[in-house]
Formats: C-alpha cells, structure tokens, sequence
C-alpha cells in the first residue's frame, strides 16, 4: 500500500492533524504518550499483548514514573484474549485500569467500541485503530481497511477528558446501570 499523506486543518477553533499511515500512527501515539505532562485517559477496544502492546503499556508506565496520572480502559469483549495479569504491570505502576464487560441489552449486546488517549486535557487521539499490531501494519494481509487518527488540539480534549472520568466512574462503580 502507497504512502497516504497526513494533512493539518483547522476547525472551530480546533487544530487538527489526520495520518493514514500505520507507523506514523503508532509514533504519534506513542510521542502523545512520551509527551504528557500531568494526565494520560485511554480507551481500547482491543488492547493486545503483542508488540505494539507491549511498546504502548512501557510507555505508559514510563509516563507513571514521571507523575502523569494514567487511567486506561478497555472493553472486555474487544480485548477478551487479554487476562488482566496482562494489565498488572501498569496497575503496579499506579495506573487506573479498569474493563468494560459486555452485557446484553434488549436487542443486542453492548460493548464499548471507542479508541481514544487524552493526554493533559488539551491533546485527543481519536480513530479506527485499536493497540495491537494489525493495526499499525500499513499492508497487512487480506485487510479491507484503513484506519486513521487525527490528533486533536482544543477545547474537545477537556470534554473528551470528562467523558472518559465519566465512563471511568461507572465502569468502576459496583453496581453500573445502563439507564
């Protein structure tokens, strides 16, 4: 697969960065982790226990042993394969973790499907791509997908931050319910 460019654009007062291409994402991912200072918030569908896992659990880890506050999230569907044992270096670490657990709603099963980091409250990544190798794989076989993320600056970061302390909140909460 030829190389996408990424390209800048400025909406409603956002500054937006949009990348195509698997390894410019995976840096970018992993420079958003490198640089926050004070906060890191990240959802995951599927959060694997391979490479590209491994390269972002260290990270976060690394940004812990900084003082950045790490809370990381992930669906319990999506990364079914992955045992908590999985996570217990970034809870040692300090780190939030907690699994949201499908459950059957009256029609269909729900699940939590985002992908995002928000680093210190004025950084989003949002997109298609999950932590897992498949992912950042510019060419992977037989795909019929590509993922992209943009990186957000403004003031959707500090309201992407409160939904994640939401979601955070009832994921954590000892009786979430639905309504």
């Amino acid at each position: 697969m030829s190389a996408i460019p990424s390209f800048d654009a400025q909406v409603d007062g956002h500054k937006l960065h949009v990348v195509a291409n698997g390894g410019e994402r995976l840096a970018m991912l992993l420079e958003t982790i490198e640089g926050a200072k004070s906060s890191l918030r990240l959802f995951y569908y599927i959060f694997a226990d391979d490479d590209c896992g491994k390269r972002v659990k260290q990270a976060l880890i690394e940004a812990r042993g900084r003082g950045v506050k790490v809370s990381v999230l992930i669906d319990g569907f999506g990364s079914g394969d992955c045992p908590d044992s999985t996570f217990q270096p970034l809870i040692d670490a300090g780190c939030v973790f907690a699994r949201f657990y499908p459950r059957f709603g009256r029609r269909y099963l729900l699940r939590n499907h985002q992908k995002m980091v928000i680093a210190d409250e004025t950084v989003a990544l949002v997109g298609g791509a999950n932590i897992s190798d498949a992912y950042f794989n510019d060419s992977p076989e037989g795909a019929s997908w590509h993922d992209l993320m943009i990186r957000i600056e403004g003031p959707a970061a500090k309201r992407l931050a409160r939904y994640h302390d939401a979601l955070r909140r009832w994921m954590l909460s000892p009786k979430p319910r639905f309504r």
